[in-house]
């Protein structure tokens, strides 16, 4: 439950980006924004990796519950596979991908364009419909059933959908936000603010509290209850929380973190 780390996978000259787990935990996968590099994904539970065949830069992935379904980017190209990434396809032309979300069937997932828009999926990946406003978006996350989308803004709001963006709502103030995630249910919902704090919702979104520990924080992370999250900062600080957020504990840690994800049950 977040209380301790291990190295699994050391590579030199990789600036990880982004990382994504399925429900159970056996399928991870992760992704790196500098140099010429691979996606490498992991099928048990995160003990070996191996390189795909997919040669990617990219801030973000997502994968489904099963991990039978993987989404990613590549030079503004939406890349996805539907066998566990034994290979990926080429879908659609949209932009720096700076968010991925998938629902837990992989049916329905959302892609944040960093200085565009947000484009949804109802057809587990194969085509794109563009949604809301032309914004920095910095993250996006997305409940199980695909209904309720969350997108963090940078330097602007939270924006909310609970119609799988047909309709958006600004929520909490202007801010440099750089992640957010909500629970399978999307009754809870967390966003870290860099060089600030975690902000917090129980209700879909409707209303935002402040918790008060200032951090350069990078991404977070929610358990499929909301239950636990586990929240990095680029200054090599891990917090964790096993109340639904009410309060966090201190991983001490010497890494820069620039990203996270933790399965359904937050055991890994």
């Amino acid at each position: 439950y977040g209380q301790t780390f291990s190295l699994k996978l050391s590579i030199a000259n990789k600036s990880w980006s982004g990382v994504a787990i399925s429900s159970t935990g056996q399928y991870h996968v992760a992704v790196a924004n500098s140099g010429s590099t691979y996606l490498y994904i992991s099928t048990d539970y995160g003990n070996t990796w191996s390189a795909s065949s997919l040669l990617i830069q990219t801030l973000a992935v997502c994968i489904s519950a099963t991990g039978q379904y993987i989404t990613t980017g590549i030079s503004g190209t939406i890349r996805r596979s539907t066998n566990y990434g034994s290979s990926f396809g080429s879908v659609t032309q949209a932009g720096l991908q700076n968010g991925f979300s998938c629902s837990s069937t992989g049916q329905y997932q959302v892609v944040a364009i960093q200085g565009g828009y947000i484009f949804v999926s109802t057809n587990y990946g194969a085509s794109w419909t563009q949604k809301g406003y032309s914004r920095s978006y910095a993250g996006v996350s997305m409940s199980a059933n695909g209904a309720y989308i969350a997108a963090a803004v940078s330097g602007n709001y939270l924006l909310l959908s609970s119609d799988s963006g047909q309709n958006w709502a600004g929520k909490v103030g202007s801010k440099q936000w750089q992640s957010i995630s909500m629970s399978s249910s999307g009754q809870y919902m967390f966003a870290v603010v860099y060089a600030g704090s975690i902000w917090k919702s129980t209700d879909y979104g409707q209303n935002w509290t402040e918790v008060v520990i200032t951090k350069n924080w990078k991404s977070i992370a929610v358990s499929a209850t909301g239950q636990f999250v586990t929240a990095v900062a680029d200054t090599a600080q891990i917090y964790v929380s096993s109340n639904y957020g009410q309060n966090l504990s201190l991983i001490n840690s010497s890494r820069s973190w620039s990203a996270v994800a933790i399965n359904r049950f937050s055991d890994i």
